[in-house]
């Protein structure tokens, strides 16, 4: 029956789109409680409190939605498409309207969902960093036309080539350049740092943790390019030309 297998289906995804309707008149907790029983589920006050608590939304007595930040109303969202404990989560900008604290409590929310509970996350973002750490897989779209569609560590490496990073060095370092391994380059030097590429075949964890060990004096590592925006830019630029 393809009523009842589209049902089935439904029951198993999540959702949560850019600009998400709710009820201004109510609760938060209210609001959970009444989507709830839209999935069949009666849900204590205690399961209501922790699903709130999950996605960090924290709010006083009976404060309307309707008073609600943008990043509330985010947060409230996403509580929401998780009600169903569902299989699949289809996100589109989901840490939109939050301070950098809050978009890492969402991150940590859904790695920890994908980790640890086997949920699968469909992600749609303009936001860079948001795809760096939580995806694995990436597709670039312009147009409405997929361009690109891979696992995000192979195609950087194909895309991009070298990856170059700079390194902010404690104050009076001397860091043995003989010690850098196979695959590392010196590119350029200043007082306090210096800029290196490192190759594709080789995984920038493994550069730090031998650098570490030889006794670099490492106090921070930058990104400079070889990341998301350099291949998002290099793919829309190229298509647009062409």
């Amino acid at each position: 029956d393809p009523a009842r297998q589209g049902k089935e289906l439904r029951a198993k995804i999540g959702v949560l789109a850019e600009d998400s309707g709710f009820y201004g008149w109510m609760s938060a907790p209210d609001y959970l409680s009444w989507m709830a029983r839209l999935y069949g589920r009666v849900l204590a006050p205690a399961e209501i409190a922790r699903r709130l608590k999950q996605v960090g939304l924290t709010v006083s007595g009976r404060q309307q939605v309707g008073t609600f930040s943008r990043g509330m109303k985010q947060r409230l969202g996403l509580a929401r498409a998780l009600l169903n404990d569902p299989q699949l989560l289809i996100l589109d900008e989901p840490t939109n309207g939050l301070d950098p604290r809050g978009r890492r409590e969402i991150h940590d929310v859904l790695l920890a969902l994908s980790r640890e509970h086997a949920v699968g996350i469909l992600l749609c973002t303009h936001l860079l960093d948001d795809v760096d750490r939580l995806c694995s897989r990436v597709g670039i779209i312009l147009s409405g036309r997929t361009l690109l569609e891979d696992d995000l560590a192979a195609v950087l490496t194909e895309k991009t080539g070298a990856a170059r990073y700079r390194l902010q060095l404690e104050a009076g370092a001397a860091p043995a350049f003989d010690t850098l391994p196979p695959g590392v380059r010196l590119a350029t030097r200043g007082r306090g740092w210096l800029d290196v590429d490192i190759g594709p075949e080789v995984r920038p964890d493994s550069v730090w943790r031998a650098l570490f060990a030889s006794g670099w004096d490492i106090v921070e590592i930058q990104k400079q390019r070889g990341g998301l925006e350099e291949l998002y830019l290099d793919v829309t630029e190229t298509k647009a030309a062409a």
